[in-house]
């Protein structure tokens, strides 16, 4: 019979517990802090698995150096296939119990793979959701993440599931793969992969797996650093791929239908897919925004089910009236009453801007509107609402 002791250090202690995948594209700039932040974290028995996708900076040799000075640093080269084919690729060479994907221009808290990991496995969750830090590359100054995840729209237990929500999944948690840790067998047994194409990669991926989870969990630490407003990356260079968003939420449609879940959830994914025209439609450039304007009028908003569903399904107002100029008007007029109506939103009342804080977002800010509602659900009034109305609520879901 084989020691117990024997077993515990020889195989326990040596088990990979988290892969770390990260997808490099021209990040030269960026690289060495988002490498030396994952080399300085405290959890030990972790594999890095980096995926070179057709770099033409000096990224190539920075990652070699790494490779080289790390024994658990492993280096992969593609052409240059996107984010999510390498991500695609880093899954399958992973041996962690757990897997995180990481984007290559942002940094981590030293604890973020330990916290992240216990919790895990403390609730035995397929997947772990844990808050984020929005670092501005421009000002320098950092501010915390309010709208990645609303814990107070999920269920009050851990762990939880889809089925256990009452509030729309892509509402209340973003489509974001990188500040949420995984378990492995979990992906593999259900064989989740990334979309390949240039941007929005991670929308179907995300949510699909989200709605599979048996088993959700969340870190209530603010354990990720998101670089924001870097010049020449992919978010900021939609206009060369805007039509992504749509095959993303094609292909998150086709998965819920075959999963047999779509008409359950249809109307919180006609909410989110006009959230999602919307937003991409007022962010980019004008010409690629007016293309897409036509692309919405006469044929996406049809093809989406937006056009043909009813008012109640939609969260907010503003988007839907906005929906409703779009396809009684033309680009310029649609562009006027959009402005008209960011001006008559409330100012969020002004506050002191500590040190290394950002201020609120401006209403032509994309996130402007979600910062109106965290500061509306942290008012005494909203809490209040809250309490006094539980009970309804809950009769309500029974």
């Amino acid at each position: 019979m084989r020691c117990p002791d024997e077993y515990y250090y020889n195989v326990e202690l040596r088990r990979i517990k988290v892969t770390a995948v990260v997808p490099v594209y021209n990040c030269e700039k960026y690289l060495r802090q988002c490498l030396d932040s994952l080399m300085a974290q405290s959890l030990q028995n972790i594999e890095v698995i980096l995926v070179n996708d057709g770099s033409t900076d000096s990224s190539r040799e920075i990652l070699s150096e790494y490779a080289n000075a790390y024994s658990n640093v492993l280096l992969y080269d593609t052409p240059n296939v996107g984010a999510g084919a390498a991500r695609n690729l880093g899954l399958e060479k992973a041996h962690g119990e757990y897997i995180i994907f990481l984007d290559s221009d942002d940094y981590f808290d030293p604890e973020m793979l330990s916290a992240a990991y216990s919790q895990a496995r403390r609730d035995d969750a397929d997947i772990t959701i844990f808050r984020s830090i929005q670092y501005d590359d421009e000002t320098g100054n950092t501010t915390p993440c309010t709208y990645s995840i609303h814990c107070d729209k999920l269920p009050q237990f851990r762990p939880f599931s889809a089925g256990d929500m009452q509030e729309s999944i892509f509402r209340n948690i973003m489509g974001w793969a990188w500040d949420k840790l995984y378990k492995r067998s979990f992906i593999l047994n259900n064989e989740l992969k990334f979309q390949e194409q240039r941007t929005t990669n991670d929308m179907y991926f995300t949510y699909m797996s989200l709605y599979k989870a048996g088993r959700i969990t969340t870190c209530d630490r603010e354990l990720y650093y998101q670089r924001r407003n870097v010049k020449g990356s992919l978010s900021a260079t939609r206009e060369k791929s805007w039509e992504c968003f749509y095959k993303a939420l094609c292909e998150v449609r086709r998965e819920m239908t075959e999963m047999g879940i779509y008409e359950r959830y249809k109307s919180h994914f006609v909410d989110y897919a006009l959230h999602s025209c919307l937003w991409n439609l007022n962010t980019l450039a004008e010409k690629q925004s007016r293309e897409l304007f036509v692309k919405l009028k006469e044929q996406w908003f049809d093809e989406l089910e937006i056009s043909t569903s009813p008012p109640e399904y939609f969260t907010s107002k503003n988007e839907y009236k906005l929906y409703c100029e779009i396809v009684k008007t033309d680009y310029e007029q649609y562009c006027l009453f959009r402005s008209e109506l960011e001006k008559e939103q409330p100012k969020p009342k002004a506050e002191p801007i500590l040190e290394n804080q950002s201020a609120a977002p401006a209403p032509d800010d994309p996130d402007y509107y979600r910062y109106c509602l965290e500061e509306t659900r942290k008012s005494w009034s909203f809490r209040i609402g809250r309490a006094i109305t539980w009970l309804p609520r809950k009769i309500r879901g029974w």
